[in-house]
């Protein structure tokens, strides 16, 4: 423990500097992060062995698909009364 204390005096005199490392480190991080995510689709399309238009296509029947299912349950959530309703009557 007597190594550790003396380890971490000696480390704080350079503050400044791990600070900046541990921001790098974490600005490295991210980019790295934005790199793979912005790769993904195209690698994605690949390794199904599809062109970009089917991909773009199938991605866009997906999305309509999800689009009517949500409008579909938000009509019959419209139309159930609400409590407020039932106080009315």
């Amino acid at each position: 423990m007597k190594n550790f204390m003396r380890a971490v005096r000696l480390a704080l005199r350079y503050r400044v500097t791990i600070a900046a490392v541990f921001v790098s480190s974490l600005l490295v991080g991210l980019l790295w992060g934005a790199n793979i995510t912005a790769v993904y689709p195209f690698v994605q399309v690949v390794f199904r062995g599809q062109s970009m238009h089917e991909w773009v296509d199938q991605q866009v029947s997906a999305a309509q698909t999800n689009a009517s299912e949500l409008e579909s349950s938000l009509a019959t959530l419209r139309s159930q009364p609400t409590p407020d309703d039932q106080r009315e009557l």
